[in-house]
């Protein structure tokens, strides 16, 4: 509601219907006015914000997209070339490492076996037997990368 501002009729006047009896005062109505004015510009920034969020994401979500199809078309291209199979030069290739990888790893084992028996006799160092060994691992390491 709000406070009179001036009443027009006394009590005991005659008045007619629709006559004007007094005048209130509009501060509650202004205030509501102004909250719902500041309540409309909350909502506004909110929604500006929300906007702002959205063209983000889209964003984002075009970048992961386009992420996608490209591994999509490298995982296609690989399955390509999966179906169609190995070309003989490819077997022939993969024969040969794995050959040299048997021969690394024969020679490799040979060696360790060689200095683990003079290391136990005392003809060479444990470094000679430990570099024996890891060459040995990495010959193996090599011999199954090979095969696969």
């Amino acid at each position: 509601m709000g406070r009179a501002s001036e009443i027009v009729a006394e009590e005991g006047d005659e008045v007619a219907a629709g006559e004007v009896l007094g005048r209130l005062e509009a501060i509650q109505a202004e205030a509501g006015v102004r909250e719902r004015e500041a309540a409309a510009g909350v909502a506004t920034a909110q929604a500006a914000r929300a906007r702002a969020l959205l063209a983000q994401e889209r964003a984002a979500s075009g970048a992961r997209i386009g992420g996608a199809k490209a591994a999509l078309g490298a995982i296609t291209a690989r399955l390509k070339d999966l179906e169609a199979g190995a070309r003989p030069q490819e077997v022939a290739r993969a024969r040969e490492a794995v050959s040299a990888a048997e021969a690394d790893a024969e020679l490799a084992a040979a060696d360790h076996a060689r200095a683990k028996e003079l290391f136990e006799k005392g003809a060479v160092s444990r470094a000679d037997l430990d570099q024996a060994s890891a060459r040995l691992r990495s010959a193996d390491a090599n011999l199954r990368s090979a095969r696969q």
